[in-house]
């Protein structure tokens, strides 16, 4: 992350994950001291005693990073309401979210729907 952000600039970078991947990614985000230029995460949850410990460790500048989120209304793995708490403790902390209930079940981005492209374009051009 380092290496790419003194690469590109943090303004640049856009973090994107499915499950698991989408809470490394809601984690290297929310701990990076300077705002990215967006965070897309698919099926997210926040493991037992993460949300309080990132409620003390995040930065700041993380709150100016916006955020698009969606879940599968059919995920057998993750719930929607794990998804919905995470939109939800987002929201609280002052996070710009996009909230996207797909029907899907636990499918990494399914077929990416025209708002996750509006959202990864507005970042591109800066307007996250």
């Amino acid at each position: 992350m380092d290496a790419e952000t003194a690469r590109t600039g943090t303004g640049r970078v856009l973090l994107a994950g499915f499950s698991q991947g989408a809470v490394m990614a809601l984690v290297t985000c929310l701990l990076h001291p300077a705002p990215l230029a967006g965070l897309a995460l698919s099926a997210p949850y926040l493991p037992g005693g993460l949300a309080a410990c990132l409620a003390e460790r995040r930065t700041p500048a993380s709150t100016a990073t916006p955020v698009w989120i969606a879940h599968g209304a059919d995920d057998w793995v993750i719930p929607p309401s794990a998804g919905a708490h995470v939109r939800d403790t987002l929201l609280a902390w002052g996070h710009p979210v996009s909230w996207h209930h797909l029907p899907a079940g636990h499918t990494p981005f399914p077929a990416p729907p025209a708002a996750l492209l509006r959202f990864l374009t507005a970042c591109r051009s800066g307007r996250g």
